[in-house]
C-alpha cells in the first residue's frame, strides 16, 4: 500500500470517473430552473460579467447584494455553450468533492485496505441527498464545499508538522490551510460556519494549550486572508454604497439608513427552542420540511449524533478505526459548525460539506464501540449502506433540457424604457434577456425598506420614474395583478389600459407567466 505520506496513484483516476459519473447524472435529472436561480444567480452573475453593477434596484430583491463572484461563470456559459454542456460541468465540478474526502480519508484511516476503505467512505459521502439534490444546479453549496474540505485535507495531511514542528513553520502551515475555507466564505457567506468550526476545534486538540490557541489564531489569519481575496472587494462596495459591509444583514449593528435596523436573518427554519435545537437532528430526516422547501430525506448526520453518545460512553481507546487527533479535531469541528448552523440557519442546503463529512465521523465513532476490530468494520459498512440506500434527494425544480439554459418569448419592447417591477416572485433572470439600454428598479420585494416616506430607496425609485427619458412599463407575474395599481401608484404611475402583455420563459413557473404592462405618469396639478 502507498504510505500516508504519497498521494494514492488511484486517486486521480476515481476523481475523474466521479466526476463523469455525477455530470450524467445531473443530465439525467434535468435542466436546472430552481426559484434562486431565477431570482438572483444567472442576474448577478451577468450585471458583474456586463459592468452593470449598479444599474438597477433591487432587481434580485434581497439577493442584489450577495457576492455575484461564484456566479460569473454560470453567466457567461448561457451564452456561450448548450446547456447540457452547463450542466454535465456543474455536475462534474462534484466529482472534485469525491477526491477530497478520499483523500481525507487516506489520511485518517487506520484500517488494512485503506484505498478501497478511502474509496467507499467518499462515495457515501457524495451520495447524501444534499448533495444529488444539486448537481447540475447553482446553488454551488456542493461547490463552496470544495475550500472547507481543502482546508480539512491540509490539516490532516500535516497533522503530526501542525503538532510537533517548531512554532515557525507549524503556524505557517495553519495560515495556509485557512486559506481554502476563506476562499468559499467569501464567495456564499453560510460557508462562515464550516470556518469557525475548523478554526475553534484547534482550541480543544490533542497539543500544549500555547499551540493550540496559536494554530487556531493563524488558521483563523488564514480565513480572513482567503474570504479577502474573494470577497472583500464585494465587501468594500458594500461598505462604500450602503455602510455595512454585509448589507442588509445585521442592520441592526451597522445603522445603515437604506434598511430597517434589523438582522434580516430568515427565521423560517430556525428552531424555536433550545429542546427544538437539540431533537432536529433526530427529527427531520422523517420531517425533511422543517430544513428546506426541497425535501431532502438523509439520515448521514442522524447515525453520527445518535452515535455519538454511546462512542463517548465506551471510550475505547485502542486498535481506532481512525487516527485519534485529526479525527478528534474533525469531530469537534463539525459539532461546532453544526451548532452553529442551528442558531444562524437551520437551512439544509447549508449543511451539505457536514453531510460529506458524516460517513467518515461514523466510521470513526464506531472505532470506539467495545467490539472485535471485525465486528466494527461490518458494522460500520452495514450502516453506511444503510444510510445510503434511505437517501431521497428532494426536488428543486427541473425541467427539459433546452438548446439554451435562460431564455423567455418577451414581447416587443422600447430600448429606451424603464421597467419597474413588482412583486415578490422571481424574476431577475429575465432582465439580461431585454435590451442592455434599458433599467430595471423593482418597488416592491422581499427585501424590507424602512416605512418613512423619504428612505433612500423610495427616493432613487422616485427619481429614476421622473428622469425617465423613454416609455415606463411594468414587469410582474400574473398573480400579483390585482396589488399592482397599489404597488404603483406611490410612486405616480397607473397602467395603460389594454398595454398588457402575457409571456412564458422555459424555466419560469408555468402555473404563474409574467406581465409586462405600458405605465403612465399621473397628470400633474
Amino acid at each position: 500500500m502507498p504510505s500516508r505520506a504519497e498521494p494514492s496513484r488511484v486517486l486521480w483516476l476515481l476523481t475523474a470517473l466521479a466526476g463523469v459519473g455525477f455530470g450524467l447524472v445531473a443530465l439525467a435529472l434535468g435542466m436546472d430552473a430552481n426559484w434562486d436561480l431565477r431570482n438572483y444567480h444567472y442576474y448577478n452573475g451577468w450585471r458583474l460579467l456586463n459592468g452593470l453593477v449598479d444599474r438597477d434596484v433591487l432587481a434580485a430583491q434581497i439577493a442584489s447584494f450577495y457576492n455575484p463572484l461564484l456566479d460569473v461563470p454560470y453567466a457567461w456559459a448561457v451564452d456561450k455553450v448548450p446547456a447540457t454542456v452547463i450542466g454535465f460541468a456543474l455536475g462534474a465540478l462534484h466529482g472534485l468533492n469525491f477526491g477530497l474526502l478520499f483523500a481525507i480519508s487516506r489520511h485518517v484511516l487506520t484500517v488494512r485496505y485503506r484505498d478501497t476503505t478511502a474509496a467507499l467512505v467518499a462515495l457515501a459521502g457524495v451520495t447524501g441527498a444534499g448533495a444529488l439534490s444539486e448537481l447540475g444546479t447553482v446553488f454551488y453549496d456542493n461547490v463552496v464545499s470544495l475550500g472547507a474540505l481543502a482546508s480539512v485535507l491540509l490539516v490532516v495531511a500535516h497533522w503530526d508538522a501542525l503538532a510537533e514542528e517548531p512554532p515557525g513553520p507549524a503556524l505557517k502551515r495553519a495560515l495556509l490551510a485557512g486559506v481554502p475555507a476563506g476562499l468559499a466564505f467569501g464567495l456564499k457567506q453560510p460557508s462562515v460556519i464550516l470556518c469557525v468550526g475548523l478554526c475553534l476545534a484547534f482550541l480543544i486538540a490533542p497539543m500544549e494549550p500555547v499551540r493550540r490557541l496559536w494554530l487556531a489564531f493563524w488558521f483563523g489569519v488564514g480565513v480572513l486572508v482567503g474570504f479577502v481575496i474573494t470577497g472583500g472587494s464585494w465587501a468594500l462596495h458594500l461598505w462604500r454604497s450602503t455602510g455595512n459591509p454585509v448589507f442588509p444583514y445585521f442592520n441592526q449593528l451597522f445603522g445603515s439608513s437604506w434598511a430597517v435596523a434589523a438582522s434580516y436573518r430568515d427565521p423560517t427554519f430556525l428552531p424555536s427552542s433550545l429542546w427544538d435545537a437539540v431533537t432536529l437532528g433526530f427529527r427531520y430526516p422523517f420531517e425533511p420540511l422543517l430544513v428546506g422547501e426541497s425535501g431532502n430525506v438523509d439520515f448521514r448526520l442522524f447515525a453520527l449524533l445518535a452515535l455519538l453518545p454511546v462512542a463517548m460512553l465506551a471510550r475505547r481507546r485502542t486498535d481506532p478505526l481512525l487516527r485519534p487527533g485529526p479525527a478528534g479535531w474533525l469531530l469537534a469541528a463539525c459539532l461546532l459548525a453544526y451548532g452553529l448552523w442551528l442558531y444562524l440557519f437551520g437551512i439544509y442546503r447549508y449543511i451539505i460539506t457536514l453531510e460529506m463529512l458524516a460517513p467518515l465521523l461514523v466510521m470513526g465513532l464506531i472505532g470506539a464501540l467495545p467490539l472485535p476490530r471485525r465486528a466494527r468494520m461490518a458494522l460500520a459498512v452495514v450502516l453506511l449502506v444503510a444510510v445510503a440506500a434511505l437517501s431521497e434527494p428532494g426536488d428543486w425544480l427541473r425541467v427539459p433540457w433546452r438548446q439554451r439554459a435562460v431564455e423567455a418569448a418577451l414581447p416587443p419592447i422600447d430600448p429606451a424604457g424603464l421597467v419597474v417591477m413588482t412583486g415578490h416572485e422571481p424574476m431577475s433572470f429575465l432582465v439580461p434577456l431585454f435590451p442592455k439600454t434599458m433599467r430595471f428598479i423593482r418597488v416592491d420585494s422581499t427585501f424590507t425598506l424602512p416605512p418613512e416616506h423619504n428612505t433612500p430607496f423610495r427616493q432613487v425609485f422616485r427619481r429614476a420614474i421622473a428622469t425617465a427619458g423613454g416609455p415606463i412599463y411594468a414587469l410582474h407575474t400574473v398573480s400579483d395583478t390585482p396589488e399592482l395599481d397599489g404597488k404603483l401608484a406611490p410612486y405616480g404611475v397607473s397602467v395603460v389600459p389594454d398595454s398588457c402583455v402575457v409571456f412564458t420563459s422555459s424555466i419560469g413557473d408555468g402555473n404563474d407567466p409574467y406581465r409586462l404592462c405600458l405605465t403612465r405618469r399621473a397628470a400633474t396639478k
